[in-house]
């Protein structure tokens, strides 16, 4: 089994006229599609975190009609041997990118007499204009 390192963000760092350092802002984290995001919360972003996640997925299309990346629940096996660890978390399922912008497949793990599985939860579109974006619920 594979190992994920996470690695904190470098802190945008200024000196003062004094000589210290001073931790200014980080850099943005805009939850890249190739990532998997685990949480029991959709991501936020912020305005530099949402057009460096639109850049990213503008680039990852490269001018064809559509692209998608899935992550299935076995994914979760680079993180826990079990998923039930996981019961009730946000799983980002799949990312379609296409010439209308951005949607994100949010599902929640559940347990279930077969183990873990996932369950439509919400769906998240982002425009191309960058004008934010909206959020459905599928529950």
């Amino acid at each position: 089994m594979g190992s994920i390192r996470m690695e904190s963000p470098t802190p945008i760092q200024r000196t003062c006229s004094t000589g210290a350092v001073e931790i200014t802002s980080f850099p943005p984290r805009p939850f890249l599609p190739e990532h998997i995001y685990l949480s029991t919360t959709i991501p936020s972003r912020n305005r530099d975190e949402q057009l460096a996640f639109l850049r990213h997925c503008s680039y990852l299309q490269q001018g064809c009609p559509s692209y998608a990346i899935t992550h299935t629940l076995t994914e979760l096996h680079l993180l826990t041997p079990t998923s039930a660890t996981f019961i009730r978390f946000l799983w980002r399922y799949k990312i379609y990118i296409n010439q209308n912008g951005v949607l994100e497949d949010y599902r929640v793990i559940i347990a279930d007499n077969q183990g873990t599985c996932l369950e439509k939860q919400f769906t998240v579109f982002h425009s191309w204009d960058r004008r934010g974006f909206s959020v459905d619920i599928d529950a």
